[in-house]
């Protein structure tokens, strides 16, 4: 569609964000790679409460050809790259729709960069249809403007829904938002895509019954083989990786599989605890060697203990081969949810 006319008029104050962290993206492609990984050990959105947010005063429009306008209205989240807004996509002779909107800033020094990094991000979503993956309703490129139009997910980021749920969320709920998880991933491993920056800061709240992953901006799509290797340096959700990925940046869907573990880890303890919050790491190289020694030490306190014997200890394999799979994840996880919580329908 053409951009007919927009008008700009944003001001914005601090805010908690509930966003996912969209400013963490890779230019990553096969190849070898003797770079380190730079840690990033802490969320760049804090998460801390869905609640906490102050509001954008936006009257931003953009008007389509089509007949479309796309209105700005708060903002969800800001990153090094962009920000996220909530919107309203509003169609002649349809109800109006509440959306997500995802933009890029236009003074950054590498801006072509992060404009190919926006668009491939664009080019993986384009191709997903699932109930556990952030809806992409539409690209909008027009001049200097690229806004990613998506799903909007009403209750935020799974990492904030723990936090101010956690004494209403129980085991059966915790088990089916798993469940939704591995089978969203599942998907990604059909269509040969790995995801890279699986956590719950990436994972967005429906309902009780529904979660759905987003932030696609690290995703590759695996070329002639089912790993890819970065060749760029860039800051990394570290916390969340493998081994092999700390040791080689070597990226595969068995290290999507360690990473659905830390996952794990942060909903089993409502996301109180970054993940080895208690170990002073700074590098990849440190948590590696860390990891070599005990690969056990993400462990979850006696009522969950379940919970890592059956579910994250086989996504801590040190060998990645050993891993268990997402469908054999989900068969597990069907089995629990039928002895432990509300059977699937």
């Amino acid at each position: 569609s053409t951009l007919v006319r927009s008008r700009t008029d944003c001001t914005s104050s601090s805010y908690v964000s509930n966003g996912s962290d969209s400013e963490l993206r890779s230019n990553a492609s096969s190849g070898s790679s003797s770079l380190p990984l730079l840690s990033n050990p802490i969320n760049r959105f804090s998460g801390d409460s869905y609640y906490e947010k102050t509001f954008v005063n936006c009257s931003d429009y953009i008007e389509l050809n089509s007949g479309e306008r796309i209105f700005f209205h708060n903002m969800l989240g800001e990153g090094n790259y962009g920000r996220v807004y909530r919107g309203t996509l509003e169609r002649d002779n349809h109800p109006a729709r509440e959306v997500a909107l995802k933009t890029i800033y236009d003074d950054r020094p590498d801006l072509g960069r992060v404009k190919d990094d926006f668009r491939r991000e664009v080019d993986i979503m384009k191709s997903l249809r699932h109930n556990n993956i952030v809806e992409f309703i539409r690209f909008i490129e027009e001049h200097d403007k690229l806004v990613v139009v998506m799903e909007y997910v009403p209750m935020g980021s799974l990492l904030s829904y723990l936090g101010y749920k956690r004494y209403d969320l129980k085991e059966p709920d915790l088990l089916w938002m798993a469940r939704d998880i591995a089978n969203g991933m599942h998907y990604l491993f059909e269509k040969k895509i790995v995801h890279r920056d699986l956590a719950a800061r990436n994972i967005l709240v429906e309902s009780k019954k529904c979660v759905k992953i987003s932030d696609f901006g690290l995703a590759q799509v695996t070329e002639g083989g089912n790993y890819y290797v970065a060749r760029h340096s860039r800051e990394l959700p570290i916390r969340w990786y493998a081994p092999e990925t700390l040791e080689t940046q070597k990226y595969s869907f068995q290290s999507d599989v360690w990473s659905f573990g830390v996952t794990l880890y942060e909903m089993f303890t409502y996301g109180t605890t970054t993940p080895y919050a208690h170990v002073d790491v700074k590098s990849a190289a440190q948590l590696y060697q860390l990891l070599q020694r005990d690969t056990k030490i993400l462990q979850l306190p006696d009522p969950f203990s379940y919970v890592y014997d059956k579910l994250m200890a086989p996504c801590f394999k040190r060998n990645p081969h050993e891993r268990i799979t997402f469908s054999e994840l989900l068969e597990e996880l069907n089995d629990m949810i039928n002895q432990y919580g509300e059977p699937i329908y």
